[in-house]
């Protein structure tokens, strides 16, 4: 190997590294959810806390601390958790398809 066709494979390389890095900041973006006024992460962390505390809770009322620290009523923890995941889908899928095309470049 040549040293112009190992500085184009390094260049590609750190085209994917930062273009990968640019689509998982973007599917985090993407994950934010504001509900009832409050802005939320649609992350796994979140869903599985919601998750939890709809299964536990007698009544169907639980409360969250919103990405800004703020209490939230959720009246509907069925609802938000459905809205949760689906958000959730979204971003990964649309990163999942820009990960297949790094995949093919690479």
């Amino acid at each position: 190997m040549d040293l112009e066709s190992l500085k184009k494979t390094a260049d590609l390389m750190h085209d994917i590294a930062v273009s990968k890095q640019n689509a998982l900041e973007r599917m985090k973006s993407r994950q934010i959810l504001v509900y009832n006024d409050h802005v939320f992460r649609a992350d796994a962390e979140t869903i599985n806390l919601v998750n939890i505390l709809k299964q536990n809770q007698q009544d169907k009322t639980i409360y969250m601390i919103d990405s800004n620290n703020n209490p939230c009523e959720i009246k509907d923890p069925s609802e938000f958790l459905a809205k949760l995941l689906e958000r959730n889908q979204e971003s990964i899928n649309a990163y999942h398809q820009l990960y297949q095309t790094f995949r093919k470049k690479g």
